[in-house]
């Protein structure tokens, strides 16, 4: 595939699923090397399927977003792959409370569900942001999207 991000490596977190899969979907069409990351291994490699099947070209890097070091090895992933990291879009998020199916004001989450939450859609994206920078100021170049 050939188009305005032909040959450009592109990291997405959340990528098994809704904006982060169309967005996956969208840079495949236009010519990106993906590294998808999401936790949920299945519906990952299913959907990096999906892409190379229209001749995109995808690597699934199915983590746990909220370790480090699981982290770290997504973006080497994607330097060892694609042999560097041009733009990095931290798509993964959702809602403590429906992941852990607590149907109450956020004064009422318990702390587990306020610590996912704030693992999930605060310190990932700082962690990714930490990962990619040192290859992005080598590279002179690169993009974080949030």
């Amino acid at each position: 595939m050939s188009g305005d991000f032909a040959g450009k490596t592109v990291l997405i977190t959340g990528a098994a699923s809704g904006i982060a899969l169309t967005t996956s979907r969208m840079f495949a069409r236009q010519g990106a090397h993906l590294v998808m990351v999401d936790i949920n291994k299945e519906k990952l490699e299913a959907e990096v399927e999906a892409i190379r099947r229209e001749g995109g070209e995808a690597t699934a890097c199915p983590i746990d977003i909220r370790d480090y070091d699981l982290v770290r090895t997504a973006v080497a992933l994607a330097r060892e792959t694609y042999g560097g990291l041009d733009i990095l879009v931290n798509c993964a998020g959702g809602s403590a409370s429906r992941v852990f199916g607590e149907c109450c004001g956020f004064d009422k989450l318990s702390r587990e569900a306020l610590e996912w939450g704030i693992d999930v859609n605060f310190r990932a994206p700082l962690y990714f942001a930490h990962a990619v920078l040192p290859i992005m100021i080598e590279q002179k170049s690169g993009v974080i999207i949030n």
